[in-house]
């Protein structure tokens, strides 16, 4: 994970002498894992907690240099699993797993609002993201 956030900083610090951006899909290919369709990693409660540490360094690294938001697909890619997966840790019985995975949904959460009142971002697709990815269930 170290040397990911190092080829990351790299990238972004070439982009911005070069004076461009990287696009979004530049950003995700960075951060996303590469793994196997249907394997998704295991990760114990203090991986987990780990992981949203690390995702939280990649998101502020990306910051220095362009917008980039978080989001509830962008971790997931980050993290190796689906959305299904996510949901079903946030719904999990292990009362330590769901309060992580409440931790990084509230990260991502109040990010994206508070882009949206500062003017950062469109308050209406911030509404329906909100919404469609951070719905209790």
């Amino acid at each position: 994970m170290e040397q990911k956030l190092f080829d990351l900083i790299y990238k972004l610090k070439q982009s911005e002498r070069i004076n461009e951006q990287l696009s979004t899909i530049e950003l995700r290919s960075l951060i996303s894992q590469k793994n196997t369709i249907g394997a998704s990693p295991k990760y114990s409660n203090t991986e987990l907690a780990i992981l949203f540490d690390y995702y939280k360094q990649f998101i502020e690294e990306i910051n220095k240099t362009q917008k980039f938001l978080p989001t509830k697909k962008n971790f997931c890619g980050f993290a190796g699993i689906s959305s299904n997966q996510y949901d079903s840790w946030r719904r999990s019985e292990d009362s330590e797993r769901a309060e992580i995975m409440q931790m990084i949904d509230d990260y991502i959460t109040d990010l994206m609002l508070t882009a949206s009142q500062n003017g950062e971002i469109k308050e209406i697709s911030t509404i329906y993201r909100t919404k469609s990815e951070h719905r209790n269930g």
